[in-house]
């Protein structure tokens, strides 16, 4: 396992900021994501007249303050994802380089008797298809499970400060839903 978790640190060389920028995006998307709905209660409050509740409630004074907050922080949270894909893509492309030119390189070095059996098109196939898989985990799913960590992370927080009987309730059912 550290052979392999070493062997990607080394080709995530000179693409740990990315990555890194990627992460913090990710977070502020999820964070500003996580407003949309105290927003929408503390408008709610304000249009019935009902007191106010809510971490956010003294912000909103009028539905069209809530309105535009709630336009305002719904875009941020789209450029932040937006920004997150886009530098989680790039990260990955060229991590995914630096493998192909490792691959390309211990291809050149493969005696010429290992090559001359080998079924050229399988080589190339399972080269370009592994590197492919690598990508896609990298850019997809390790960021889909950064996200589901850091949506359960974040929104902890926020539940417990909204009702704590309703927030254990919830989390009664996490190891039914994990398993």
């Amino acid at each position: 396992m550290s052979s392999e978790l070493s062997s990607l640190l080394q080709l995530m060389r000179g693409h740990r900021r990315a990555f890194a920028a990627a992460t913090l995006a990710l977070v502020a998307s999820i964070a500003l994501g996580h407003l949309v709905p105290l927003l929408v209660g503390a408008a709610l409050d304000v249009i019935t007249g009902a007191p106010a509740r809510g971490p956010l409630a003294p912000l909103v004074r009028s539905p069209w303050i809530a309105g535009l907050a709630i336009v305002a922080v719904t875009a941020g949270s789209g450029a932040f994802a937006w920004l997150r894909g886009r530098l989680s893509a790039r990260a990955s492309e060229g991590l995914c380089r630096g493998l192909r030119d490792r691959l390309h390189d211990h291809v050149q070095r493969l005696p010429m008797s290992w090559l001359d059996r080998a079924d050229t098109g399988d080589l190339v196939q399972r080269c370009t298809s592994d590197v492919e898989t690598v990508r896609l985990f990298l850019s997809t799913q390790v960021v889909e499970i950064g996200r589901t960590v850091l949506l359960i992370v974040l929104a902890l927080p926020l539940m417990l400060m909204l009702d704590v009987r309703m927030t254990l309730a919830a989390l009664v059912l996490f190891p039914v839903i994990f398993a």
